[in-house]
């Protein structure tokens, strides 16, 4: 009887140390699969200015390193973009970006890095 519960308890070991090897996740994790976006204004006066964030994440959404972000507007009249040089994050992963209001109206922001691409509305007012 002993012998059966030793045998029952080896054979459940075996079949959880085959079960947990390798990372079942670890194709997930190979490299920039999206971009996301972090606003924190919904509209922006002329002459001001709205902080934008972008991370590089894997299909896990772990944030991962990619360099570099490019941002466009789709209308310059109405808003530009540039990098927001006065942050810096230490992480080499968070990339902000400040979108300015040129004049009243809506355009789209674009941001790209390698083959990925996000985008927001801006309107400003």
């Amino acid at each position: 009887m002993r012998q059966r519960y030793i045998g029952m308890i080896l054979a459940g070991l075996v079949f959880a140390a085959w079960g947990c090897r390798g990372d079942p996740t670890a194709q997930l994790r190979s490299g920039p699969a999206s971009l996301s976006l972090s606003i924190n204004f919904g509209f922006l006066g002329v002459g001001k200015k709205g902080p934008v964030l972008v991370v590089a994440q894997d299909a896990q959404l772990n944030p991962v390193p990619l360099d570099p972000i490019n941002a466009t507007s789709a209308n310059p009249a109405i808003a530009t973009v540039a990098p927001d040089t006065s942050r810096h994050f230490p992480d080499g992963v968070t990339h902000p970006f400040a979108v300015t209001g040129v004049a009243a109206g809506t355009t789209i922001v674009t941001f790209a890095g390698g083959a990925l691409k996000d985008s927001v509305i801006v309107t400003v007012q």
